[in-house]
């Protein structure tokens, strides 16, 4: 109970701190829907809308087990990085559920300025095991999100509940006019990847799969800031293998 009461008050201070700082680009018109640069369907980043998707994923997991509820929620071209990355859906096709279940919490968010792509990373914890997983998120034609990369990131200690979850947002660039990125105008849904590389619609969230020196497999995470891409998660696969 303790899980799911502190993620709802965590969803809830994301969501006032999205509602300050999830603008669009500056300069924008008044659009239909409230104050300069704010657009339909999660044209600008919400922080929130990932913490509700990774929720909704656990909350699934519980009800139908772990397989079927990631089947349910992957995107087009998902990809699991276990061992070897694998096509999440082809996959999970028909494998049944089996115990012991995994219990999820979200730490921490980074999103692209246009909140096309997002990642989360969190703990997850079952009967026998703990440790820390990573999933990148991608916005759909209807707003909500589904995954296309998580990353189970080994096995630690126990795994504690976090007091707050942090959100970082991408810097904004100023749209060109010839992209159509007009404020008050909806944006559509991202277009297609590989899953084991890419960049967000705007190109201010950066991810890739790959090894580190040690062969382990990891996932990059970059967000724009300043003027430059900053590493957020897996810097170690920025660093040459015997560094």
């Amino acid at each position: 109970m303790r899980r799911w009461v502190v993620a709802m008050l965590s969803l809830a201070m994301v969501s006032g701190t999205a509602l300050a700082q999830d603008r669009g680009p500056p300069g924008g018109r008044p659009g239909p829907n409230g104050p300069p640069g704010r657009e339909r369907l999660n044209s600008y980043a919400n922080p929130s809308a990932l913490i509700a998707a990774e929720i909704a994923l656990n909350q699934l997991t519980q009800e139908e087990g772990l397989w079927t509820s990631l089947r349910e929620t992957a995107a087009t071209g998902a990809i699991l990085l276990m061992p070897e990355e694998v096509d999440a859906l082809a996959w999970l096709k028909d494998r049944p559920d089996v115990a012991p279940l995994v219990d999820r919490d979200p730490d921490a968010v980074w999103m692209s300025c246009d909140g096309s792509y997002g990642v989360v990373l969190g703990g997850w914890t079952t009967d026998e095991a703990s440790g820390h997983y990573a999933s990148v998120w991608q916005r759909q034609e209807d707003g909500g999100y589904k995954w296309l990369i998580r990353h189970r990131i080994g096995q630690d200690g126990p795994v504690a509940v976090p007091e707050m979850i942090t959100a970082r947002i991408a810097d904004c660039d100023r749209p060109r006019p010839e992209s159509g990125n007009t404020p008050g105008r909806p944006q559509p849904a991202p277009a297609q990847v590989k899953a084991q590389s890419g960049y967000s619609a705007d190109r201010t969230l950066f991810w890739r799969s790959g090894r580190d020196a040690a062969g382990v497999l990891r996932l990059l995470v970059r967000i724009r800031k300043d003027g430059q891409m900053l590493s957020v998660l897996g810097d170690e696969l920025d660093q040459p293998a015997g560094s």
